[in-house]
């Protein structure tokens, strides 16, 4: 018998009908940074090791939840897994883009972009769109906050580099 391993970041995770998906309000991003589902935030790509990561982004800071790295001033968390690759990538900001199209354009612009991916909402509360490959096993989140005040977030996650 095998095992099922499903990995769901929280703003995917199945109560998101619950509340808000609380990201940060500050915009720190000073330029767009592209988002590839299943695989990068900016130079920052699942697989990649520290010592890779901060070869293309710089020192890194160590938090509670993983490493902050800054790619174009904006805080990227990453959690390293098995064999030290990194198998989250967090990241809250309205410039981050998909297909060249900012996530401030809304849910409605980015969807087509997301080839495959699952929009989740309930009345007056945020709009998350996911992408899963279920061959890597790698799941892809974007969350658009209903309130403006708060940044969208993208979580790239791979279920087989996790501990």
């Amino acid at each position: 018998m095998t095992g099922l391993l499903l990995v769901l970041p929280a703003s995917a995770s199945a109560d998101y009908c619950m509340g808000e998906t609380r990201t940060t309000q500050i915009e720190r991003a000073t330029a767009d940074v592209a988002v590839v589902a299943d695989r990068s935030v900016g130079p920052i790509a699942i697989g990649m090791t520290r010592r890779e990561v901060s070869a293309v982004s710089g020192r890194p800071t160590r938090m509670r939840t993983g490493w902050r790295w800054r790619v174009s001033g904006m805080p990227v968390t990453v959690k390293f897994g098995r064999y030290g690759r990194a198998y989250s990538i967090l990241a809250d900001s309205r410039r981050l883009t998909v297909g060249g199209v900012a996530l401030r354009a809304g849910a409605d612009a980015v969807q087509p972009l997301l080839t495959g991916a699952i929009r989740s909402e309930c009345l007056g509360q945020d709009v998350t769109l996911t992408v899963s490959n279920a061959a890597r096993p790698r799941l892809t989140s974007v969350t658009f906050p209903v309130q403006e005040r708060w940044l969208p977030r993208v979580t790239v996650v791979d279920g087989a580099l996790r501990r």
